[in-house]
């Protein structure tokens, strides 16, 4: 009976930090999607110009990121794994940037919040790709503290 429990628990601990970190990284989409969307809509009350403007910035980074996927060569052929603190950090850092830019320099008629929210996006799709879920996990973990930080510096950015 003893040895059952010492398997169980072990496995319970795996399967309730899995959901977790399940959690995070769908609060962390829900932050970034759900920021886009808001900027969006609103550029779109300004007028058809602006909106589209604030639609078709989202695409930069999202171009840029895939070409050089696709067409740079790197030297080294080896995969290198990123710590996943740096992942962390550099997401953290990332998403406050972007919700500071949102709240200090917010202009509809240049839209940088709204191309640094897509940069985190496809910077974190990459690294999912290339990387495996535990990468994903920590950029994951690095938007909700930026974004947790941005309110413990500012407020709420709604």
């Amino acid at each position: 009976m003893a040895n059952l429990d010492k398997e169980t628990k072990p496995k319970s601990s795996k399967l309730s930090f899995f959901i977790l970190n399940f959690l995070i990284i769908a609060f962390a989409s829900a932050i970034i999607i759900g920021s886009l969307s808001y900027l969006i809509i609103r550029d779109f009350s300004y007028g058809i110009g602006i909106g589209m403007r604030s639609l078709l910035v989202i695409l930069l980074p999202i171009i840029v990121i895939i070409f050089i996927r696709s067409f740079v060569k790197v030297e080294s052929t080896e995969q290198r794994e990123v710590p996943p603190f740096n992942l962390f950090f550099i997401f953290s850092i990332l998403t406050l940037m972007a919700f500071v830019t949102l709240k200090l320099y917010y202009s509809p008629i240049i839209p940088l919040a709204q191309m640094l929210l897509s940069l985190i996006v496809i910077l974190a799709g990459t690294i999912y790709k290339g990387v495996h879920f535990k990468a994903l996990a920590s950029c994951s973990y690095g938007i909700v503290s930026g974004f947790l930080a941005y309110i413990l510096l500012f407020e709420l950015p709604i």
